[in-house]
């Protein structure tokens, strides 16, 4: 098993490297191809999507822990009907994601400070970022099930395909003079074609699990619920912490000026993205734990992970207080 973790997470760290990587290449190229203003409006619609994310409830934490707990009893009937569960409620989510998105299109320029002629546009990609999360939420359910499985490194793969995929096509649609909706569409279509891998790997992993709609139950939202309630209160607070900012300023000054903020909150974000990496794959390992009632190794877990947190953190933190103004300076 601890070759599993140290595997997992290298394959995290590769796809948050690829991640990084290209968000450094691309952010500079979107700012000078689309302006301070336009790369402003992008930011902006991504963190009131952000909020969106909210409507997972923690199904896809859920997903993870009960997918590998029901793994170690041999449970097949159980995962399945879980797997089943999840998929019925990510669908309605997704519905009201959407539905969400046309409420908020039309009124979304006059709450914001969007500059005069680029109001259908903005109305235009906030339909579209609904959209995009109305499609991403039940897509969720396949990245749960591989992680459930301690399959990170499938996870990650398919993460850095439709990473490398989401990147090739925004780059040519901006030089083919596509603008933000263009971008937004791309974005759709990524996170839709990349559940065909996914679908594809799990069978091959667990051809034993079934995902079928006459699968669900009912009993299982109880067992769904009781879990990701709690999930779902830690991420609405990481979500206050780390997106409600632009809104604000979108709200009280012009949208050119969410993009310093945002540039600096992005590069400050990177000592906890990489320390999270390690973070993620204890779920399932514990959930395995757990089920097993192996006691002491679930609290060597937990002693032993929070060490190797707080190494991983603190020298990425250090570096970016002393180097932030020539790291931002060398980036834009």
């Amino acid at each position: 098993m601890e070759q599993r973790v140290l595997y997992n997470t290298a394959s995290n760290y590769a796809a948050q490297i690829v991640t990084i990587g290209l968000g450094l290449l691309l952010t500079p190229f979107l700012l000078h191809s689309l302006g301070p203003s336009a790369y402003g409006l992008w930011v902006l619609v991504s963190s009131v999507a952000g909020y969106g994310a909210l409507l997972d409830f923690g199904i896809a934490s859920a997903i993870v822990k009960y997918t590998s707990e029901y793994q170690a009893r041999s449970e097949q009937t159980q995962a399945d009907s879980l797997v089943a569960t999840a998929v019925g409620l990510y669908l309605l989510l997704g519905l009201t994601a959407i539905l969400l998105g046309l409420v908020l299109a039309p009124i979304f320029p006059r709450l914001f400070s969007v500059p005069p002629g680029n109001e259908a546009t903005a109305s235009w990609l906030v339909l579209l970022a609904g959209i995009n999360v109305g499609v991403a939420i039940p897509s969720a359910t396949t990245t749960g099930i591989l992680r459930g499985l301690h399959r990170f490194d499938l996870a990650n793969l398919i993460g850095i395909g439709g990473t490398l995929l989401n990147a090739l096509l925004t780059v040519a649609v901006v030089l083919a003079g596509g603008n933000l909706v263009g971008m937004m569409v791309v974005a759709i279509f990524v996170t839709a074609i990349m559940q065909i891998p996914s679908i594809v790997l799990i069978h091959r992993v667990a051809p034993n699990l079934r995902l079928l709609w006459r699968a669900a139950d009912r009993s299982q939202l109880r067992t769904v619920a009781g879990f990701s309630s709690s999930t779902f209160i830690t991420n609405l607070a990481g979500q206050l912490k780390t997106k409600t900012d632009e809104i604000v300023i979108g709200l009280f000054l012009p949208l050119a000026a969410v993009t310093p903020y945002a540039l600096a909150n992005r590069l400050s974000e990177t000592a906890q993205i990489f320390a999270q990496q390690f973070i993620k794959v204890l779920l399932p390992i514990a959930s395995m734990y757990d089920a097993t009632e192996a006691s002491a190794r679930l609290r060597t877990l937990y002693v032993l992970s929070t060490r190797l947190t707080l190494a991983i953190f603190v020298p990425f933190a250090c570096v970016l207080v002393v180097l932030a103004q020539p790291l931002l300076t060398l980036w834009v």
